[in-house]
C-alpha cells in the first residue's frame, strides 16, 4: 500500500515494526525501493538481509538489478552484476532477464545481446525483453527483426513487444508490415490492448491513412494517449483545423490535456488558429517551472489553485518565441492570467520579454 502511495519512509517505518522478518518481507521492503529507483537503499537491503541470516533468492537480486535500473547507475550495476557471479548466488531465468532489462535500460547493447545469446538465455520474457530495448534506443530495424525472429520459432509476443515492433514500422515508414501486424492484432484479440491500438493509430496516422487511423479511433476505448494519436496524425499531416477541432472534442468530453497535445497543437496551428487556440484555452491551469529548462530564468511560480495540472513544455515555449505574431501577442496580453507572468530572462526570452 505504502509502495503505491510513493512514501517508502512509511513503508520502512511499518518494516521495522516487524520483529521476525522472513524473505517475502525483505523482498517486498526492497520491491518498493526498486520501484523508485533507490538503488542504495535497496543494496544497502541487500547486504543487511544476509547480516540477518537469510539467504537472498533469485526474486531478491532482480528487485536489487531493478532498483540499480530505475537509478541508471552503471557502474553500480555493473559491480552488482560481478559481485552476483564471484559470490555464486542463485543466478536464475529471473536474474538474467533483470541483468538484460538493466543493461538494456543503460544502454550497453553490446552486453545485452552478449547475456541474450548465451545457453539458458532465451525465454519467452527474454525475447520480449529485446525487441522492447531495442525498439526504446531507436534500433527500429533490429526490433522488426528480433520480432519476426520470435515469430519464427513460435515465441509468444506481450503487447509491450507489439507496441515496439508497431512503433518501429511507424518510425521506418514499412507501412506493408504494419498492416501485418494489424491484422496480427485483430487475430490475437490484442487490438482490446489500448496501448496497442493507440500504436495502431500513430502508425496509420503517420503513413498518411487518416481514414483508418480515426475509424480505428472511433471504435476504439479511448484514453489521453488515443486521443494524442489522433491529434498528432492530423498535425503531421498538416491538417490543423481539424487537429484544432479534435481538440475541442477531447476537452468537451472531460479528457484532461497533455502536455505533448499542446506541443503539438502549437507547433502545427499557427497565425490565426494559433491566436484561436491560446485565447480559448489560455484558462487552463498551467504551471511556469518549464521555463526554466529553455531559457535558463529564475521563474516565479503564476498560477495557484490549479486543478488539472496541465504542464507547457520547452519546445511548445520554443515555438511561441519563433513563430507568434505581433497580433498573436497583442491579444494575448490582455489575459489577465498571462499579464500575471514575472520571468527575469537569462537569455532571448522573446515571448515573456515582449508581454511583461
Amino acid at each position: 500500500m505504502y509502495s503505491k502511495c510513493g512514501t517508502p519512509e512509511e513503508a520502512h517505518l511499518s518494516f521495522n515494526e516487524v520483529t521476525k522478518k522472513d524473505l517475502v518481507l525483505w523482498t517486498s521492503m526492497i520491491s518498493v525501493y526498486a520501484k523508485l529507483g533507490c538503488s542504495m537503499e535497496c543494496l544497502r537491503m541487500f547486504f543487511e538481509i544476509q547480516v540477518a541470516g537469510i539467504s537472498p533468492d533469485g526474486m531478491v537480486i532482480s528487485c536489487v538489478l531493478t532498483g540499480i535500473a530505475n537509478s541508471m547507475r552503471v557502474y553500480e550495476g555493473k559491480a552488482f552484476h560481478g559481485l552476483i557471479f564471484r559470490r555464486n548466488f542463485e543466478v536464475d531465468q529471473m536474474v538474467h532477464n533483470a541483468l538484460l532489462s538493466m543493461y538494456l535500460k543503460f544502454g550497453l547493447l553490446a552486453l545485452s545481446e552478449k547475456l541474450f545469446c548465451s545457453t539458458n538465455g532465451r525465454d519467452k520474457e527474454s525475447w520480449n525483453i529485446m525487441v522492447v530495448g531495442n525498439s526504446k534506443v531507436g534500433l527500429d530495424a533490429s526490433c522488426i527483426k528480433l520480432f519476426r525472429e520470435m515469430q519464427m520459432i513460435g515465441v509468444k509476443c506481450d503487447s509491450n513487444s507489439l507496441v515496439s515492433v508497431i512503433s518501429s514500422c511507424s518510425r521506418l515508414g514499412a507501412t506493408h508490415l504494419g498492416r501485418s501486424l494489424h491484422c496480427y492484432v485483430i487475430k490475437k484479440l490484442f487490438h482490446e490492448n489500448i496501448s496497442v491500438t493507440n500504436s495502431i493509430i500513430d502508425m496509420y496516422g503517420k503513413s498518411g491513412n487518416l481514414t483508418i487511423a480515426q475509424r480505428i479511433f472511433c471504435m476504439t476505448q479511448k484514453d489521453a494517449v488515443t486521443w494524442n494519436a489522433l491529434i498528432n496524425s492530423y498535425a503531421y499531416n498538416r491538417q490543423s483545423a481539424e487537429a484544432l477541432a479534435l481538440f475541442d472534442k477531447m476537452v468537451a468530453e472531460g479528457v484532461k490535456p497533455k502536455a505533448l497535445v499542446l506541443d503539438v497543437l502549437v507547433s502545427s496551428a499557427w497565425g490565426p488558429l494559433t491566436t484561436r487556440f491560446l485565447r480559448e484555452n489560455w484558462e487552463l491551469d498551467l504551471t511556469a517551472g518549464f521555463l526554466q529548462h529553455l531559457y535558463s530564468v529564475q521563474v516565479v511560480k503564476i498560477f495557484s489553485g490549479t486543478q488539472n495540472g496541465v504542464l507547457w513544455s520547452p519546445s511548445s515555449i520554443g515555438v511561441f518565441a519563433d513563430r507568434l505574431t505581433g497580433e498573436c501577442l497583442d491579444q494575448l496580453s490582455g489575459s489577465h492570467r498571462f499579464a500575471q507572468l514575472r520571468v527575469k530572462v537569462g537569455l532571448q526570452g522573446a515571448l515573456v520579454a515582449e508581454v511583461t
